[in-house]
């Protein structure tokens, strides 16, 4: 009766096993799938980043310019009579 239970209880940790595993195996691929998701997100944030940069710069080059056409506006107002 020993011997029986002690091979019961043998495959009853071996399922455990096998569960654990089984689990561990999902883990891993849910955690590979994040990983992608992850490189992905922050590849895209940075082409964001960079466009976004390109856009600031371009928006300081045309405020300069707005700047520099208001002056000279000005300017001629104040030669008109």
């Amino acid at each position: 009766m020993n011997g029986s239970q002690n091979l019961q209880e043998l495959l009853e940790i071996m399922k455990k096993q096998e569960d654990m595993i089984a689990l561990m195996e999902t883990l891993q691929g849910e955690n590979e799938k994040l990983t992608r998701e992850l490189e992905e997100s922050q590849k895209k944030l940075k082409q964001k980043t960079k466009r976004l940069k390109e856009s600031v710069a371009l928006n300081e080059k045309l405020n300069s310019e707005n700047r520099q056409l208001l002056q000279q506006i000005e300017n001629w107002n104040s030669l008109q009579p």
